[in-house]
C-alpha cells in the first residue's frame, strides 16, 4: 500500500477506487544505438505503446533486455537502455507501473545487434617489409560494424599512410635512416574510432647498410664491412657508381644502365642509353648527379626520374667524377683531357643543374679524376701527380702534388685528405685546405686502386683486378677486406 503522512493508505485512500495495474504495453521496436558509442558499452532505443493504465496514472516503464537482464525506466516512450555487451543481439520487453501495481511484461521486441566502436586492438609483432614501409599485425572486436579504416602512428612521429582492413595494416611512410620506431593502432568503423593500442616493439624500417658496386654484376651489401650479401639486380653489367638518398638506392653502369631500388631488393631500371656510366655518381643537396662516356650526365632528385643534362665538355670525354661542395652551394664534376684544352670541368649552381658552366683547370695531357671536397676547397686528383684544388669550386685553382701518379681519386674526412693510385699506393694530408704541406705517402697492397670514399666515418678503397678492399679510420693504418667473389673488382661503395 502507498505510505502517505507516515501511514499507509490504499488505493481508495489516493482517489482511485476501482482502479488496476497497467496493462502491458505493446508494439515494443527497439533500435540500436552505436554512434560514439565504446565498447561493450553499447545502447538501444526501445519505442513503446502504453496500455491502458486502468484507472491510476502510470509512474515508471521499465525497460529489460534479453539476454543480460539489463534495465533502465522512464515515463514515456522511447526509453534508452545502456551497458549492452558489442556485436550482441538482444531483444526487450517492457513493463508499465501505476499506484496499484506492474503490468505483465511486454511480447518481446525483435532482435536488434548491439553495435560499438571497435574493441582496442592488441598490436603484434611489428615486422620491416622495407625501407619505406612496415607490417602492423593486429586483433580486436570490430565492435558489431565493419571496420572500415584503421589508424597507425609512429614514435618518433612522421606522416603515416595507412592501408588494410584486416590484420596486418601496412604503414608507409619516409622512414628516417638507422632510426627505430615504436607503432600504435586504432581500429575506426561506422561507429567511431577505437583507443590506440599499446605501443609495438621498436624496428628499424630504414636500417643503415654500405653498399658496394663492382664489375660482373656485383651488388653487395654489409651492415659492418665484414659480412656482405650479393643483391646483384643484372648478373652482365658492370657497376661503376652507387648512391642513396630521398629514401631510394640508385647504382650506375655499363651499358649505359641506372637502376634504383627502395630496398635493394628490388631493382628498375631507370635509364638505359647504350653508353657506360663509367664515372661516378653522388648525392648532394637532394639531387642525384650520375657521369660517363661521351660527357653523359644524368641528374635526378628521387632517383627515379632521371633527365640528362648538357655538361658543355668539348668532344666526347669521360666524365670520371662528381662532387657536391655544400660551402657555397656548386656541384663540380670534371673529366679526361682534350688535346686542345686540357683537363675539364664544369660546374652548377645548387639551384639549377640543368645549366652547366665548363672550365679547363690544368694542362693539356692529364685527365681529371674523381674529386671530394670539404667545407673550404674542392680537390680534384690529376693523372699526372698534382692535386688541382679550388676554394670557390669555380675559377680560382692550383696545384700542389700528391707524390705519384695515376690516381684514383680523392676523398676527405676525420680531418684529412687521403688519395689513391697505382701500385697499391695512397697518400695522406692533414692539410685541410689541400692548399700545400706534405702528402705522405703508404702502400697498401698492390692494386692500382680505382677508388677512395669516406663513408659513416671509415675511408674506404678498392683496386682494379681484386676482389680486396681496405679500410681505415685515419688513412695510415689499414684493414684489408673482402666482399666479393674472386671475378668480381669493386668500383665504389656508399653508405646509407
Amino acid at each position: 500500500m502507498p505510505i502517505i503522512g507516515g501511514r499507509q493508505v490504499g488505493v481508495r485512500g489516493l482517489g482511485f477506487q476501482g482502479a488496476g495495474k497497467p496493462n502491458a504495453p505493446t508494439g515494443v521496436t527497439a533500435t540500436d544505438v552505436g554512434t560514439g558509442r565504446a565498447y561493450n558499452n553499447g545502447a538501444a532505443t526501445v519505442s513503446f505503446t502504453p496500455g491502458s493504465d486502468n484507472g491510476a496514472p502510470v509512474s515508471t516503464y521499465t525497460v529489460t533486455s534479453s539476454p543480460g537482464g539489463y534495465t533502465n525506466t522512464g515515463v514515456s516512450s522511447p526509453i534508452t537502455i545502456t551497458g549492452l555487451q558489442s556485436n550482441t543481439s538482444y531483444t526487450f520487453t517492457v513493463t508499465a507501473t501505476n499506484a496499484v501495481g506492474t503490468s505483465d511484461a511486454s511480447s518481446a521486441s525483435s532482435s536488434i545487434t548491439a553495435t560499438t566502436v571497435p574493441q582496442t586492438p592488441t598490436i603484434g609483432t611489428v615486422t620491416r617489409t622495407n625501407n619505406t614501409t612496415v607490417s602492423v599485425p593486429w586483433t580486436g572486436a570490430t565492435g558489431g560494424k565493419s571496420i572500415t579504416s584503421t589508424t597507425i602512428v609512429s614514435s618518433p612521429s612522421i606522416s603515416i599512410s595507412t592501408s588494410g582492413t584486416s590484420s596486418p595494416s601496412t604503414a608507409t611512410g619516409t622512414f628516417v635512416n638507422n632510426t627505430e620506431y615504436t607503432f600504435t593502432v586504432s581500429l575506426t568503423n561506422a561507429n567511431g574510432t577505437s583507443d590506440a593500442s599499446s605501443a609495438s616493439n621498436s624496428v628499424t624500417p630504414n636500417p643503415s647498410y654500405y653498399v658496394m658496386v663492382g664489375d660482373s654484376g656485383a651488388v653487395y651489401q654489409s651492415s659492418d664491412l665484414s659480412s656482405w650479401t650479393s643483391i646483384t639486380p643484372d648478373p652482365t653489367d658492370n657497376y661503376y657508381g652507387v648512391a642513396k638518398g630521398a629514401g631510394v638506392w640508385a647504382i650506375s653502369g655499363q651499358n649505359g644502365k641506372i637502376s634504383s631500388s627502395t630496398d635493394l631488393s628490388t631493382w628498375t631500371l631507370r635509364v638505359n642509353t647504350g653508353l657506360d656510366f663509367d664515372g661516378d655518381m653522388k648525392f648532394g643537396n637532394n639531387t642525384f648527379v650520375a657521369t660517363g662516356l661521351s660527357k653523359q650526365l644524368y641528374t635526378s632528385t628521387n632517383g627515379t626520374s632521371w633527365t640528362q643534362r648538357t655538361s658543355g665538355f668539348t668532344n666526347n670525354i669521360q666524365i670520371r667524377g662528381t662532387v657536391y661542395n655544400s660551402a657555397n652551394g656548386i656541384w663540380v664534376v670534371c673529366g679526361n683531357w682534350d688535346s686542345t684544352v686540357g683537363a675539364q670541368y664544369s660546374t652548377a649552381n645548387q639551384a639549377d643543374v640543368s645549366t652547366w658552366t665548363k672550365r679547363n683547370i690544368w694542362t693539356a695531357g692529364t685527365s681529371a679524376y674523381k674529386p671530394d671536397a670539404n667545407n673550404s676547397v674542392v680537390a680534384v686528383p690529376m693523372s699526372s701527380g698534382d692535386l688541382v684544388r679550388s676554394s670557390d669550386g669555380t675559377t680560382s685553382w692550383g696545384g700542389v702534388s700528391a707524390g705519384f701518379t695515376g690516381t684514383g681519386g680523392i676523398a676527405w674526412g676525420n680531418g684529412r685528405w687521403v688519395q689513391v693510385g697505382g701500385s697499391g699506393q695512397t697518400s695522406y694530408s692533414t692539410s685541410a685546405s689541400a692548399a700545400g704541406g706534405t702528402f705522405t705517402t703508404v702502400t697498401v697492397g698492390s692494386s692500382t686502386f680505382y677508388y677512395v670514399k669516406f663513408v659513416n666515418g671509415q675511408f674506404v678503397i678498392g683496386g682494379l683486378m681484386s676482389p680486396t678492399f681496405y679500410t681505415s679510420t685515419d688513412g695510415i693504418t689499414w684493414t684489408s677486406r673482402s666482399a666479393m667473389s674472386a671475378s668480381q673488382y669493386g668500383r665504389s661503395i656508399a653508405y646509407g
